[in-house]
């Protein structure tokens, strides 16, 4: 039963793969990214430090994070960015257009943000687009994400993800791109019966055996945990109910 799901299970990530590589505008909300075609190739900077953002907070606030500074900046320009200081950024976290706080680690995460306007200023001409433009492998696309502070595995691997099936970034050697095993697909892996519990090695390692030629297509299960396979699971709307162990 095991192999028949992990079957279903690949081909459920990889019928949603081609689908969005068949998409010339990709939709909003893919894993919460709300940038569409034009603002990415217009903005780059946006994308990649709503990426930076990505961390303990949903998804949908992270990434429309700069988008929200850019209110207080007046506009998305990344001169605009690049002209601030630390301070500028951690009292725009502390209370934003809003009013409201923009993070949960407003301290962290401004230093963070700071920290990825620069690197963007200095290792990359002020062009965020820099960083995957010239048709990287994934292994020296995932090393440049993780020289930002505060980017480790798995935003790193997302980032890929995303620029690779959303905006069909040319990256070599998707092999070394793992899943993002992240709350949600550590929740359907092991409800599935895929890991034998929750922890991010183990379902990374999974994923590398049921798909070694690009492991991070099987993040696509990211949605199931989003929609339905839940705290309190809609197993009845799932199309894997019947074959589902329903660890739960």
């Amino acid at each position: 039963m095991t192999k028949e799901l992990e079957k279903k299970v690949l081909e459920y990530c990889k019928k949603i793969y081609e689908l969005s590589l068949s998409d010339e505008h990709p939709s909003e909300n893919v894993e919460g990214e709300p940038s569409g075609i034009l603002e990415f190739k217009k903005y780059p900077h946006i994308f990649m430090l709503g990426a930076i953002m990505d961390r303990q907070i949903p998804a949908e606030q992270a990434w429309e994070l700069p988008r929200k500074v850019a209110i207080c900046l007046g506009g998305k320009d990344f001169s605009l960015y690049v002209n601030q200081t630390q301070e500028y950024y951690y009292k725009i976290f502390k209370k934003g257009p809003d009013g409201k706080s923009l993070h949960r680690f407003n301290k962290t995460m401004a230093e963070c943000f700071y920290e990825g306007v620069q690197d963007i200023k200095n290792k990359y001409d002020g062009d965020a687009s820099k960083i995957w433009n010239d048709n990287p492998t994934a292994e020296q696309l995932i090393k440049r994400l993780e020289e930002f502070k505060g980017v480790g595995q798995k935003i790193s691997t997302m980032t890929a993800n995303i620029l690779q099936r959303v905006y069909n970034i040319s990256i070599s050697d998707l092999s070394y791109i793992d899943i993002s095993a992240d709350v949600l697909v550590m929740r359907v892996f092991k409800r599935m019966g895929l890991v034998p519990l929750e922890d991010n090695k183990t379902v990374i390692e999974k994923a590398r055996q049921m798909n070694p030629e690009f492991p991070g297509i099987l993040d696509y299960v990211w949605g199931l945990g989003k929609t339905i396979c839940k705290s309190n699971p809609l197993c009845e709307e799932c199309e894997f109910n019947e074959i589902c162990p329903k660890n739960i």
